[in-house]
């Protein structure tokens, strides 16, 4: 609330006050703070003198026109013993328009002043008042103790308070006078307890002056005055100190009037105002608290005027009208369930309550406190969204919740008068709405309306029908949940075949708002929303959240049938459920999201009947640009099985271009998806009409169509195209890039490369169009990645350094500025992976330098370029096929990195079963390992200790594989190839009998080559007729196993095991007895012409 809104308020209440002096005060806006020998932290013995005599012999006028108040006052000479400046005072009001209009001035001129200023009298009415006041606290005689002042001397002080805070010119120092006056008033009453001390032998016989009565103290005035002239700690240091001197006055009795102190707070809509009338409710709940609990109902013996809810109500209430929704720092209050002061108060009520239901009905929330509450917090909600945090804002929904679930709770158990009415469903339906989407969104509104449905069929007192908007919002929160499924859907047709039952009923609305805002306060809040006391009969909004709901669900087909329903009632008649163009674009949503094969033809249909509806007149159907992307969207997911889906998208296209509305042209969106539908469809010509199209949106941009210029969405999806389709862009572009590849790389490999550099030519557009200043066309990550990812695959020897010249590039535009291009994981392993499949001799020392590069990022704090399994495992295989003779020492050191690094808790490091497959290509590659079986063998058991300690990596039928190609090539004497065989063969039982794996083709070309390279044909033949037993009892002799026995068996060994004599040489696999080669595939034999 500003200051001026507080001077008028302030000054429309003292005019009111009865008990006011003077006709009409004037109080000025601006603020102070006291110095340290204020009113507020005066002792009190300094204020318990008797009152004597003050004496006055001559008459004086005192003009207050000076001051900026058109007023005169004056004072006469008095008979009486006990006179004052203020006796036969007499007031001539001027013009009240000229009034007002001083008030400015004279507020400049007071504001001028410093802290020790503002207490020093500035005129002569100031002294004189001033000396008055000091004569009536000073100690003249003895005649009249405390307690004992007769009714002229209270009377005397009462009139000097109001005199002080009746002008406006005597602001601080009449306030800070005011002050001390009171607390002598408040003392004169209670007989001055505070200062014999607390000895009961001491109190007992005291008793105050029943004289002072409370409007004596004229505290509605004091506070108002205070409130306009401090703020914050200092107002309610003030307050404190006050209420203290009632209680140290009062301690023996039950009458001090916390909530007439209270109601006047209440009064002055100020945060600080607010903040102190619940620091002095609390404080009087606490001394009830003192006193214990277990007491009746009737409270009247602790105290005449125990707080009520009313009480709370206009705490409440100041707190709205004070515009703050936080506590300030300094002085929020003991308890503390939230930061909203309206809702922690609320939440404290329900807590005391709750505690002691019998000690604390008195203090139950009513329907007017739930109300006041919640329609705060929505304000608070709406007015703050933009500033305050997703996890406060998602706070406030819940607390708005649980309020409205205590109130129906206290209605069940008998409380009438919390019963929610339809403010209160209407406001926090509003808020569930409003705030960050939530998941469990659906289900509360869900459980609000069942609420109001099972509330307005019985004899309720409120009508509380819900009218469309608030089903409206609940199916649509409905359709935003996590989880929407047929069962959803379901639930959202009930609704709806409710809300048609509702409208034929015709129920009246007997709420009447004006007197709901009437029973608040006449500063209370208004309700969230008039609106929703309408029909509940279901309109466009209600049947578009059922095509929601149903397209989230995954079911298309149901929500072309609701439109098909909008448009047979809309033709019948019902303009109210007329469809839109949102309507049909949420079915379109719909079946592009879907996986059936008539995506494609269900998106044209659709759009030919939008463009046949607006034809007709119906321009609210009209396709847009929403409407045709989403139908060339859904045409990308039938492009695979489609091969004219990216000709239908064309066409589109053409007719969107034909169009003369300029909304309806197709822009860079549109044609981003004619290339993302070229890709996925597979065509060879994809990547030429990926760089077609790119051409056109360059060409229409230059042309002035500012809705087409190109962007790096669309080059992404280009180079994303290009990737996958493997071909080069045409022959003449291979022609002229052909004779720079090397002579012996074969076509497929040739076209690779090919593509590969078309790919980084469309790159290197891109980088020189952005450096050209076009920001729109900023390279980023995934644009390198693509290009990085298309070299990795093309099988180009120097596909190592082209990725790693592009590393340099990102990093070089990150160090520039360029958002969104710093390389990150993904990147440095793609790089790594080019290096591994290009078979340089360097490949593997590449790949182990790129690491270490990955490793330096990450130790300065370089976000996602930590290394994982995948990059250790593709430098593992950079160093398997590099060759080098030291290839396994390598790859060991690389794998021990990655384990110990597992091992330190790092779960992006667990090694794979490919990271273990690849070590034991490691070991059958490397030249320099004779003993190739004890390695294998090492790694094997490791592989499986690391499983049953929890590593997902588990030994797969390629690790089997790859353990009996390399104890294949153990070398070494006799005794160490019969170890190795037995390896194998043990290996192999354990392989036979597993139940998760079975030997695949491969498998028995490795075990048939470990014979080969380990077994002696004349020496060995016991193991060899035991491999060739399990061999032919698995009906696994392929061409390629029979192959491996004719090259390695004697001819005569297998004549015999076939029972034949004829040449082995001529014989194929189809000659082989049928249980041999059952669980092979045997290729067909082609009839020659």
């Amino acid at each position: 609330m500003t200051t001026s809104s507080r001077f008028q308020r302030c000054l429309l209440a003292r005019r009111n006050c009865t008990t006011s002096f003077l006709e009409s005060s004037i109080y000025c806006r601006s603020l102070g703070t006291l110095s340290s020998n204020d009113a507020a932290v005066t002792p009190l013995r300094v204020l318990c003198a008797p009152v004597g005599s003050w004496q006055r012999s001559r008459t004086e006028t005192i003009d207050f026109s000076r001051f900026g108040h058109p007023r005169t006052l004056s004072t006469k000479t008095s008979n009486e013993n006990v006179s004052s400046p203020l006796a036969g005072l007499k007031i001539t009001t001027q013009h009240e328009e000229d009034f007002m209009s001083r008030v400015e001035t004279f507020e400049e001129d007071i504001s001028e002043l410093n802290v020790t200023d503002r207490y020093t009298p500035h005129n002569e009415h100031q002294r004189t008042l001033l000396d008055y006041t000091k004569s009536l606290l000073s100690v003249f005689d003895n005649t009249f103790p405390v307690g004992s002042y007769p009714i002229t001397h209270i009377i005397q002080i009462s009139n000097c308070i109001d005199s002080w805070l009746a002008s406006g010119e005597h602001r601080h120092l009449g306030a800070q006078q005011a002050e001390l006056l009171v607390k002598r008033l408040i003392m004169e009453r209670g007989g001055g307890r505070s200062l014999v001390g607390k000895d009961e032998g001491e109190t007992k016989f005291i008793k105050g002056n029943q004289a002072v009565t409370w409007d004596m103290y004229h505290l509605d005035s004091l506070i108002l005055s205070l409130n306009i002239l401090y703020d914050g700690e200092e107002f309610i240091k003030r307050i404190s100190s006050i209420v203290s001197t009632f209680e140290e006055e009062f301690a023996d009795a039950i009458e001090v009037q916390y909530k007439s102190v209270i109601a006047i707070l209440c009064k002055c809509d100020t945060a600080h105002a607010a903040s102190a009338a619940e620091q002095i409710l609390h404080q009087f709940e606490s001394k009830f608290l003192s006193l214990g609990t277990d007491v009746a109902e009737d409270q009247s013996f602790l105290h005449s005027h125990p707080p009520t809810t009313e009480t709370y109500n206009n705490i409440i209430t100041c707190w709205a009208n004070s515009g703050r929704d936080f506590y300030h720092h300094l002085y929020s209050p003991n308890y503390r369930h939230s930061h909203h002061p309206p809702a922690n108060i609320l939440s404290e009520m329900i807590s005391l309550y709750e505690r002691n239901p019998k000690f604390f009905s008195r203090i139950r929330p009513d329907r007017i406190t739930f109300n006041m509450v919640l329609t705060s917090l929505s304000y608070h909600q709406r007015s703050e969204q933009s500033t305050l945090s997703d996890q406060y804002l998602k706070e406030i929904k819940h607390r708005s919740f649980d309020f409205l679930q205590t109130m129906l709770q206290y209605y069940k158990q008998g409380c009438d008068d919390c019963a929610p009415d339809m403010v209160t469903f209407s406001t926090v339906l509003n808020m569930i709405s409003r705030g960050p989407p939530e998941h469990e969104d659906g289900h509360r509104a869900s459980q609000i309306l069942d609420e109001m449905l099972d509330l307005s069929s019985s004899s309720y007192k409120y009508d509380v029908t819900p009218p469309a908007k608030h089903f409206n919002v609940v199916l649509g929160l409905m359709a935003d949940q996590k989880r929407v499924d047929n069962s959803t859907l379901d639930k959202a047709r009930r609704y709806v075949q409710v809300m048609e039952k509702l409208a034929k009923q015709n129920l009246p609305r007997s709420m009447d708002v004006e007197q709901y805002l009437e029973s608040l306060s006449p500063q209370s809040l208004q309700p969230a929303d008039n609106s929703s006391f309408t029909s509940s009969k279901p309109d466009r909004v209600t049947y578009n959240s059922l095509i929601k709901i149903a397209s989230n669900a995954g079911m298309p087909e149901a929500s072309h049938e609701i439109l098909n329903e909008m448009i047979k009632r809309s033709t019948a008649g019902d303009e109210s459920v007329k469809p839109d163009v949102i309507s049909f674009n949420t079915v379109l949503h719909a079946w592009s999201k879907s996986k059936k094969p008539t995506i494609g033809t269900k998106s044209a249909e659709i759009l030919h009947t939008m463009q046949k509806l607006s034809e007709r007149g119906d321009f609210d159907v009209k396709p847009d640009n929403v409407s045709l992307t989403t139908v060339i969207n859904s045409l990308i997911k039938s492009s695979k099985r489609t091969r004219g889906a990216p000709i239908q998208a064309e066409a589109i296209i053409q007719k969107m271009d034909e169009n003369e509305d300029y909304a309806f042209k197709p822009d860079t969106i549109t044609y981003t998806s004619l290339i993302k539908c070229w890709s996925e469809s597979g065509r060879p010509k994809a990547a030429s009409r990926a760089e077609e199209i790119i051409e056109l949106l360059h060409r229409r941009y230059d042309e002035g169509h500012d809705e087409c210029k190109p962007d790096s969405m669309a080059y992404n999806v280009a180079l994303n195209a290009i990737a996958k389709s493997g071909v080069p862009r045409s022959a003449e572009r291979a022609e002229g890039e052909q004779s720079l590849l090397p002579g012996h790389l074969k076509n497929y490999e040739i076209f690779s490369i090919q593509n590969s550099l078309f790919h980084e030519a469309l790159l290197q557009r891109m980088k020189d169009r952005f450096d050209a200043g076009d920001v729109d066309l900023a390279p980023n990550v995934f644009s390198f990645s693509s290009v990085i990812y298309a070299w990795s695959k093309s099988g180009d020897p120097d596909a190592g350094k082209h990725v790693e010249r592009l590393l340099d590039t990102m990093i070089d535009l990150h160090e520039k500025g360029v958002h969104d291009v710093a390389p990150n994981t993904v990147t440095y392993s793609s790089c790594i992976h080019a290096w591994s499949k290009s078979g340089q001799k360097d490949a593997g020392r590449r790949a182990s330098n790129l690491l270490k590069r990955m490793d330096w990022h990450d130790e300065k704090g370089l976000i996602n370029i930590k290394p994982n399994v995948y990059s250790f495992t593709s430098a593992i295989e950079a160093w398997v096929n590099s060759r080098d003779p030291n290839l396994l020492k390598e790859a060991e050191h690389v794998f021990e990195v990655l384990i110990e690094r597992y091992m330190a808790g790092d779960e992006d490091a667990a090694p794979t079963t490919a990271t273990f497959n690849a070590m034991f290509k490691a070991i059958r590659q490397c030249p320099s390992e004779k003993k190739k079986y004890l390695k294998a063998e090492q790694l094997m058991n490791r592989m499986k200790q690391m499983y049953e300690l929890g590593n997902r990596a588990k030994p797969d039928i390629v690790t089997y594989n790859s353990y009996f190609s390399a104890c294949a090539c153990t070398e070494g004497d006799r005794t160490t190839k019969l170890a190795a065989i037995a390896c194998v063969l043990n290996t192999l039982t354990e392989l036979q009998e597993s139940t998760r794996l079975r030997p695949d083709s491969y498998t028995w070309p490795a075990i048939w080559k470990a014979c080969e390279n380990l077994l002696d044909t004349e020496q060995d033949l016991q193991r060899i007729n035991m491999v060739f037993e399990l061999c032919a009892r698995s009906g696994a002799v392929s061409e390629l196993v029979f192959n491996n026995m004719r090259n390695f068996l004697p001819p005569q060994y297998l004549q015999k095991k076939l029972n034949t004599t004829c040449n082995i040489k001529k014989l194929t696999v189809r000659d082989l007895p049928p249980e041999w080669t059952c669980n092979v595939k045997l290729r067909r034999i082609r009839n020659k012409p």
